[in-house]
């Protein structure tokens, strides 16, 4: 998996290529686990260009066949398709830096391997039997998005088969056009459009000032909010949800220049993803700004 930002990371499993919650990922005590850090520092560039790519791919499918194939490193070229250890070869070729001999076949011990890369110290923690359930017990929003990104790519495949991400769902629109009418009810009916609301909907003193006060007198944890006040500022200080700004301005562009439903929708879409995330960091700056006693101390 690919760690692009805060707590974010980029993989290809079975579900495809999707972000991830780096902190609700959870592994049993004789699973290993390595981190991995090139040893020369990305510059800017290159790492806009890594984390792009991966971006990119969003809703790709796995490859079980060619994953299989890169235990022989073949010198082929690979399909359209991802899995784990290819995501982050490609990843990194996207930006110039060559990680194994053939970024489309390779696996996660020849990563591990490489002489760009270096192991970092302790990149797991353990957590109590009690946190785990706590954490599992929450809601899971990326499981979500994850569910209606599919079911949405699911559905705009059978126009072609060389559609594998959502930005080869756009691009074919640009070419064909005929079928806005198509994209835009595969957007609707998979619920692409409006998940952003469930966060809203289950978490609406995030958002409200006034509701958050309340929030935390009925529930006496004034404390643990002004927790999630300072982890969300910390965010987007890290620029977490800096992709969906540029998104927006791509997605305006594009209904500007191709007039059709599905680019209208999701212009609108980041729209509103851009604006509930702001009123979000303004909410959570207000909060610490009247709890200043509540603030956790430095260490």
């Amino acid at each position: 998996m690919l760690y692009v930002t805060s707590t974010s990371v980029i993989d290809s499993t079975g579900d495809g290529v999707h972000a991830r919650n780096l902190q609700k990922m959870f592994y049993g005590d004789s699973c290993a686990i390595y981190g991995l850090r090139l040893k020369e520092p990305l510059t800017t560039e290159q790492l806009s260009k890594t984390i792009a790519y991966a971006r990119a791919e969003t809703g790709t499918q796995y490859s079980l066949i060619e994953a299989v194939r890169s235990l022989k490193a073949p010198r082929a070229e690979g399909g359209r398709k991802q899995f784990c250890s290819r995501l982050i070869a490609r990843a990194y070729a996207a930006a110039g830096i060559k990680l194994f001999e053939n970024p489309d076949f390779c696996t996660p011990d020849q990563l591990k391997q490489s002489s760009l890369l270096s192991l970092l110290p302790c990149p797991a923690v353990s957590v109590s039997d009690e946190e785990y359930r706590d954490i599992e017990a929450q809601h899971k929003g990326v499981a979500g998005m994850v569910r209606v990104t599919n079911d949405f790519l699911e559905e705009v495949r059978r126009l072609s088969p060389k559609i594998q991400s959502i930005n080869d769902a756009f691009q074919f629109l640009v070419h064909h056009p005929e079928v806005d009418d198509t994209i835009f009810e595969a957007l609707d009916s998979s619920g692409f459009l409006d998940y952003w609301r469930e966060q809203l909907e289950l978490f609406p003193w995030r958002y409200n000032l006034d509701v958050m006060e309340d929030f935390s007198e009925t529930n006496q944890c004034g404390a643990d909010i002004s927790t999630y006040c300072e982890e969300t500022l910390a965010d987007d200080a890290a620029g977490t949800f800096k992709h969906w700004k540029d998104n927006q301005l791509t997605s305006k562009a594009q209904a500007r220049q191709f007039p059709l439903r599905s680019f209208v929708a999701m212009a609108k879409l980041y729209e509103n993803l851009v604006g509930s995330d702001q009123t979000r960091v303004n909410v959570a700056r207000e909060w610490l700004a009247s709890h200043p006693n509540e603030r956790t101390p430095m260490p």
